[in-house]
C-alpha cells in the first residue's frame, strides 16, 4: 500500500444474553492508521455458542451496520489496479460505478435503492470518504429467510431489510 509502516487497531464490544440467545456485538473495528477504519456491528437473536450446528430458523437478526471510513486506502487501490490494467484510476472509479449501477438499479424506479446506490456512488466517486449502511428490518429476519431474500431484486432486499446508506 505504499506505507513504510503499519499501524494497526482493533476493538471488539459484544455481550450475550442466554435468556434469548441475543448476541449485540456494538463494534468490532478495525483500523489502519493513514489507510481508514472498517467496524461492524450487529444485534441477533437465538444465538447459542454452545451448539455444534446452529438453525438457521431459530437465529434472528435484529439490525446490522457497516461502516467504512477512507484516509487513502481507495485512492491506493485505485491506483493500484489502474497499473495492473494499464488504465487509470479514474477508469477504474467508473467501472465501480457501473458494477453498482448495474446491481442497485431495479427494474422500476424505487426511491429507496436510489438512495442507497446514491451514496455509494458519491463514495465512489470521490465526494464522501465515509459510508454507512445500516439494516433495520421491519421484523426480525431469520437466517433460513435471509438467503432467498438476498436472491431478490434490489427494492425486495432494500425493503426486506430495511437498508439505508448514507454518504459523508
Amino acid at each position: 500500500v505504499g506505507l513504510r509502516r503499519l499501524s494497526m487497531e482493533l476493538a471488539i464490544e459484544a455481550s450475550w444474553t442466554p435468556r434469548h440467545g441475543r448476541l449485540e456485538m456494538p463494534a468490532l473495528a478495525f483500523g489502519v492508521r493513514e489507510l481508514g477504519a472498517i467496524a461492524l456491528g450487529w444485534v441477533m437473536e437465538g444465538v447459542d455458542p454452545a451448539a455444534a450446528m446452529t438453525d438457521p430458523n431459530r437465529v434472528s437478526l435484529i439490525e446490522a451496520r457497516l461502516r467504512y471510513a477512507d484516509q487513502s486506502l481507495y485512492e491506493r487501490a485505485l491506483r493500484d489496479q489502474a497499473q495492473r490494467e494499464r488504465s487509470t484510476p479514474e477508469r477504474i472509479r467508473q467501472q465501480h460505478a457501473q458494477m453498482v449501477g448495474a446491481m442497485l438499479t431495479p427494474a422500476r424506479p424505487d426511491p429507496e435503492v436510489d438512495a442507497v446506490r446514491n451514496a455509494l456512488l458519491r463514495f465512489i466517486g470521490g465526494q464522501a470518504r465515509e459510508i454507512e449502511i445500516s439494516l433495520r428490518p421491519a421484523r426480525a429476519v431469520t437466517m433460513a429467510e435471509l438467503q432467498p431474500l438476498l436472491g431478490a431484486g434490489p427494492s425486495e432486499v432494500v425493503r426486506g431489510l430495511g437498508i439505508t446508506a448514507t454518504a459523508r
